[in-house]
């Protein structure tokens, strides 16, 4: 069975997870859900070599991966309302958001991506009311902002950088009582991101997929 660490406040600043009040009782992540981007469908790897597929096949996981390619917070608030009926029905007991890397290549303002995330986790948490949230800032990518694909116009000036997206985060989670993991400055080995990025500059490769598993699950799980 797959549970979630003792989240005094010790064991979370060893573990790098922001000590923010829990949203509820449960710290169970015996179910856990991932609601992502192309991160979480692990794009650009084979199928089973992203980072949720390997959580899931670990040995007494309940993973379910919520993810879209070019996924953002204001998508999942909208094109893909939907689809978190599905934390519902699976009855989820702990839900990561790992979701922004789209919202600050399209120049979404920090502000709005805040604002955003904060309707996302009021939207899971009228359905999931005891289950715990935790909002996941990941790895940096090595391109820049793009002005031709904001979905909301006018676009932001391209002057926001990653770790200001960080600070929003760690600000919505504060605000929101949800846990934080800030996860924007180097793979578990203590190699930069940069040394997994695939082709593209932005999705990791099979070998960087393996270090993200090993990261949540270091931070996150015990198996027991």
């Amino acid at each position: 069975m797959i549970r979630l660490l003792t989240l005094a406040g010790a064991v979370l600043a060893l573990l790098g997870v922001l000590a923010v009040p829990a949203s509820a009782n449960s710290t169970d992540v015996t179910k856990l859900a991932i609601i992502g981007d192309s991160i979480t469908t692990g794009y650009n790897v084979p199928p089973g070599d992203g980072y949720a597929a390997l959580l899931a096949a670990d040995p007494g996981s309940s993973v379910l991966p919520l993810a879209h390619n070019g996924a953002t917070v204001r998508t999942w608030l909208t094109l893909y309302q939907g689809d978190l009926d599905q934390l519902t029905t699976w009855q989820a007991t702990t839900v990561i958001i790992a979701l922004g890397g789209n919202d600050w290549y399209g120049e979404r303002s920090p502000a709005d991506y805040e604002t955003d995330v904060t309707y996302l986790v009021w939207q899971i948490r009228s359905q999931l009311p005891n289950a715990r949230v935790i909002l996941w800032h990941y790895y940096p990518f090595g391109i820049g902002q793009s002005s031709t694909a904001c979905d909301v116009w006018p676009c932001t000036p391209a002057t926001s950088t990653w770790a200001t997206y960080a600070n929003a985060a760690r600000d919505a989670a504060i605000r929101n009582y949800l846990g934080y993991i800030d996860d924007s400055a180097s793979a578990p080995d203590g190699h930069p991101w940069s040394y997994y990025w695939g082709p593209d500059q932005v999705h990791l490769t099979i070998a960087g997929h393996q270090q993200l598993h090993d990261d949540i699950r270091a931070r996150l799980l015990a198996c027991c």
